[in-house]
């Protein structure tokens, strides 16, 4: 819910800059750049922040930002570079929430194995 919230948000405030038209490829790359320098890394810290805190580990989120996030910018980048390429070049303006929202169930998949709780073996 968090993601399909802030992505129409984002798209939509991302739509209203002169170029998000992604009719060239230097604009595709503007509008990804954007996206996934700006957006990628502060809503996957956020998550892994809010996951921790809610995990009943509050004192711990900086220092499983310093130990996760690295590692969960560089999976989110594996994947949302070529879709949100495929996304703002392809995709018209009015399904790319969707497009997005599609995609990111894969993303949660992964995100939610890879920021469940670590337990001890024994």
């Amino acid at each position: 819910m968090a993601h399909t919230s802030s992505c129409a948000l984002w798209h939509t405030t991302h739509s209203r800059h002169p170029h998000y038209c992604c009719a060239s490829v230097h604009r595709c790359a503007c509008a990804h750049g954007r996206d996934q320098l700006a957006f990628a890394p502060l809503f996957v810290g956020s998550m892994i922040a809010i996951l921790t805190a809610v995990d009943g580990k509050p004192d711990r989120v900086a220092d499983t930002l310093k130990a996760d996030l690295p590692s969960a910018v560089r999976a989110n980048w594996a994947l949302w570079v070529p879709a949100q390429f495929l996304n703002f070049r392809f995709v018209p303006a009015q399904y790319q929430v969707l497009f997005s929202n599609v995609v990111a169930l894969a993303w949660n998949v992964y995100f939610s194995f890879a920021t469940r709780p670590k337990t001890a073996e024994a």
